[in-house]
């Protein structure tokens, strides 16, 4: 989703939504700009967060000609200090999780 809002040029939802495909696995931008996948300490909500579903199930990747643009645009908005600070705070957040009991609440 995040690819095809900046594709259409709505880039401050695009913006949204790469924080959001952040929060949903920490190691998906690493696995898309083939960085080292470093495992973190931290409390993972469900199997679908951890390095191994980045690893083998992403498959994106920021050299694909057709992302190019994307993958620039994904970079520079990474490298942002309010970016770099809310990934922070959220990798902070999950490692005070932690060890503690999580209780999840459905719809009633």
């Amino acid at each position: 989703m995040t690819i095809i809002l900046f594709k259409t040029g709505r880039l401050k939802e695009a913006e949204k939504k790469a924080f959001l495909t952040f929060t949903r696995n920490t190691y998906v931008f690493d696995k898309f700009f083939c960085r080292p996948i470093t495992p973190i300490d931290k409390w993972e909500g469900s199997n679908l967060e951890v390095p191994d579903f980045a690893i083998n199930y992403f498959k994106y990747s920021h050299d694909e000609v057709n992302l190019l643009d994307f993958s620039a645009w994904l970079d520079n908005l990474t490298k942002t200090e309010k970016f770099v600070r809310l990934m922070n705070n959220y990798i902070d957040i999950h490692k005070r999780l932690k060890g503690k009991a999580i209780v999840k609440r459905g719809r009633t």
